[in-house]
């Protein structure tokens, strides 16, 4: 096993990740000559055995579905996080009290339902001293940048879960407490982006992070001399798209950002369009004998506000796509060894990483109740909006 490591932001939350990969298995295409790409971008840290063969790989593709990535709101920092209030007409993210378990004993259906998904889920699992409230208020601040969040445990927990359903659930000391969609999928969020702290899971990346501001004006191709901010390599993006949405059906996560904001989207469909075959320019791999232009259309799941009800199949649901201008380079056998952007519009980096199960402590919470709240709201019909149900407040995303 080989570790490589990776710095990256989950919408501003910087974070250090093991991205693991079996050596052993990249044998499968071993016989594919020197290819275009450098460590960072070979294909294989996602994919340890892959078709390479342009001609194999279908020109569009959709993840079933079934399993469509969710939307939801990535919970923003200066928000307070999965501890925001937001099913309520007046939104706290920071500053409001702590019930007791007399005062919440005291407190209507409606009014539980009002509180946020860190303190439902504290409540939950009877810990009046609130741990996950307060791990939220230690890692957001109400001056936090605006993008900064957990799009980074959103992105593969709508990948990995079938949207939750709305769930009313007792904890021991018999309080009901309403978990709206929203309120479980933070859950399922946070829980993603804090295993990634503690190095929970299979990680696998294609690029490198771009650490550069936002610059205006960009005529030419923007290169940093360290090799960064050039993107996940062309020919390993399509590689991804084909083998992993194309052949196994299985989404990742893209960053859409191009400079030091990150926004993880998880991406769900693609389509291509072929142009002019050429030959191989001065830039190519040295193994590529020809090069063709691509128009790609990438499909993902982009923010909304959060909501009680779920939201797939419905016009609530979010799915936006970017247009990808880029060539790629090809071997003598039409093996993909390669490719080049042809304009700054695309990817900084993309990854994946296998399913969490809910049996973890991690970021000093025990996040083993989570899988009692979700296996139960993902098998039930939707519960019944509390009576009345409070206006959800807006929350700004990408």
């Amino acid at each position: 096993m080989r570790n490589k490591f990776i710095r990256l932001s989950g919408a501003g939350v910087a974070i250090a990740i093991a991205v693991i990969s079996n050596t052993s298995s990249r044998s499968a295409n071993a016989a594919v000559p020197p290819q275009g790409w450098d460590s960072n971008h070979n294909p294989t840290w996602m994919m340890p055995t892959y078709e390479a063969h342009l001609n194999l790989l279908p020109m569009e593709a959709s993840l079933p579905a079934a399993n469509t990535p969710w939307s939801d709101t990535y919970w923003p920092s200066d928000h307070g996080g999965i501890a925001f209030r937001w099913n309520t007409p007046n939104p706290q993210g920071f500053g409001y009290r702590l019930h007791s378990l007399a005062e919440l004993k005291a407190m209507t259906t409606n009014e539980v339902a009002t509180l946020s998904p860190a303190e439902k889920y504290d409540i939950y699992m009877g810990r009046y001293d609130y741990p996950l409230v307060a791990r939220e208020r230690s890692r957001t601040s109400p001056y936090a940048a605006d993008w900064e969040g957990i799009c980074h445990g959103w992105s593969p927990a709508s990948l990995h879960n079938p949207e939750p359903m709305p769930n009313y659930v007792a904890n021991r000391d018999g309080i009901i407490i309403p978990f709206g969609s929203s309120d479980i999928k933070a859950l399922l969020s946070v829980f993603y982006a804090y295993a990634s702290f503690d190095n929970i899971g299979h990680y696998r990346f294609i690029g490198t992070r771009c650490q550069s501001l936002p610059r205006r004006g960009l005529g030419r191709i923007f290169r940093r001399p360290d090799g960064t901010c050039i993107g996940a390599n062309p020919g390993a993006f399509h590689l991804a798209l084909g083998n992993m949405i194309g052949l196994t059906k299985q989404g990742f996560v893209a960053d859409l950002n191009r400079n030091l904001q990150v926004w993880n989207q998880p991406v769900l469909g693609y389509k291509s369009q072929m142009g002019r075959m050429h030959g191989a320019s001065r830039r190519a791999a040295p193994s590529a004998v020809s090069e063709i232009e691509v128009i790609t259309t990438m499909f993902y799941t982009s923010e909304i506000e959060p909501t009680f009800e779920p939201v797939v199949g419905t016009e609530a649901q979010k799915i936006e796509n970017e247009e990808y201008h880029y060539t790629i380079e090809l071997n003598g056998q039409g093996e993909i060894v390669g490719g080049e952007w042809l304009n700054n519009n695309h990817p900084d980096f993309i990854w994946s990483v296998d399913k969490i199960e809910f049996n973890e402590v991690t970021g000093s919470v025990d996040f083993t109740g989570i899988k009692d709240i979700y296996r139960t709201a993902a098998q039930m019909p939707p519960a019944p909006i509390p009576n009345p149900a409070p206006a959800p407040s807006p929350v700004p995303h990408l």
